[in-house]
């Protein structure tokens, strides 16, 4: 597989050994398309092959494809090894012993029938981590008069409420998905740049990538790379190179275009080209949200940014008269920002960034 500019790729024997997984990784459906025709197709399976839970019900195996690609687990890992309760995702502790493992993180544990203690040590590091967990604990939390197998089978409870226990403690970042094991050199200290899962880019990323490259010598600007996102969604957070996701990779680019500045002007800071664009208008008595003024920010690449929040303000003081409309009139204000808040209410409020929808704050 061809590898695109400025991501380099190791090779002979470094390369063999970065690309060896321990461990499977996620395996499943990279395009939308392809997740609903397979979640389509599992769903009516029968003979038991399949968790029961997801007989008929598709989106619950999308749902879960999502947690695999978090975990980077394959998919049939996930539907057999997550599970949910009240709405609350979770993993059995087989599971997360596997992670540990896969990880780096030793462990040990000594359990009876009333009691299992034991040690977690993650890699790198020299202390040993103890937890206990004891049925008097699960006692108090009414477990073990809710389920029969604490009588049954309580050795094996303990373990699992060991392994629970411990990971949420001590390992919280790895039962979340968000463990970034960094491969970018090799045993010998070889630098091998753009290697951060050690794993190729995967051809659907490698297609975007250079899609995204031609979208930008064609000066299609931020129009286009948002389009290429857009058609993209669950392609964003898989590897990108370079120990970035196509998510990072696609809001460096567009936060590039959007900065480049008007034709003759220096580079200006993406607020200030919106109040620029903005200016005629306000002046005319209309503020109308354009589309391009959505500009995905920092590493969730949520819509939210630094121009919007800039269109945002600019609109409210149009509404509030400090930019009146032909002559002396306030200013009219109409249509929605991309992120799809209403102007009128984000005039209401105290500015974008407080009342975004996509800031977490606005319902």
């Amino acid at each position: 597989m061809s590898t695109p500019p400025g991501f380099a790729a190791p090779g002979g024997d470094t390369a063999q050994a970065l690309t060896r997984r321990v461990i499977s990784g996620y395996d499943g459906p990279t395009t939308l398309t392809e997740l609903v025709q397979l979640a389509s197709i599992l769903a009516r399976s029968r003979g038991g092959m399949v968790p029961p839970v997801y007989f008929n019900n598709p989106d619950a195996i999308i749902a879960v494809s999502f947690a695999a690609r978090a975990l980077d687990i394959p998919m049939w890992v996930a539907l057999h090894e997550l599970y949910t309760v009240k709405g609350v995702v979770g993993k059995k502790a087989v599971l997360i012993r596997a992670l540990w493992l896969r990880h780096g993180i030793t462990y040990d544990f000594d359990v009876t029938d009333t009691e299992c203690t034991g040690w977690i040590r993650r890699p790198g590091e020299d202390r040993k981590y103890e937890v206990t967990y004891s049925i008097l604990d699960a006692q108090r939390l009414g477990l073990v008069d809710r389920n029969e197998e604490w009588k049954k089978q309580p050795k094996a409870m303990l373990v699992a409420r060991w392994t629970t226990t411990t990971a949420n403690r001590w390992t919280p970042h790895i039962i979340l998905g968000m463990d970034t094991e960094d491969l970018s050199t090799d045993p010998a200290g070889e630098e091998t740049a753009g290697w951060h899962t050690g794993e190729e880019i995967g051809p659907e990323v490698l297609r975007v990538l250079e899609e995204a490259g031609l979208a930008v010598q064609k000066g299609q600007g931020v129009e286009g790379l948002r389009g290429i996102w857009d058609r993209n969604l669950v392609l964003l957070d898989a590897w990108a190179g370079e120990g970035e996701s196509l998510r990072q990779v696609l809001t460096r680019m567009i936060t590039e275009e959007a900065v480049k500045g008007l034709p003759g002007e220096p580079r200006q800071h993406p607020g200030d080209l919106a109040l620029k664009r903005l200016e005629p208008v306000v002046v005319q008595g209309t503020v109308t949200a354009r589309q391009d003024h959505g500009v995905p920010q920092g590493a969730d690449g949520t819509l939210w940014g630094p121009e919007e929040a800039a269109v945002a303000d600019m609109v409210r003081a149009a509404a509030q008269g400090k930019a009146a409309g032909p002559e002396g009139t306030p200013a009219t204000v109409a249509g929605d920002l991309p992120c799809g808040c209403p102007l009128a209410d984000v005039m209401a409020g105290t500015g974008h960034r407080e009342t975004c929808v996509l800031n977490g704050t606005r319902s």
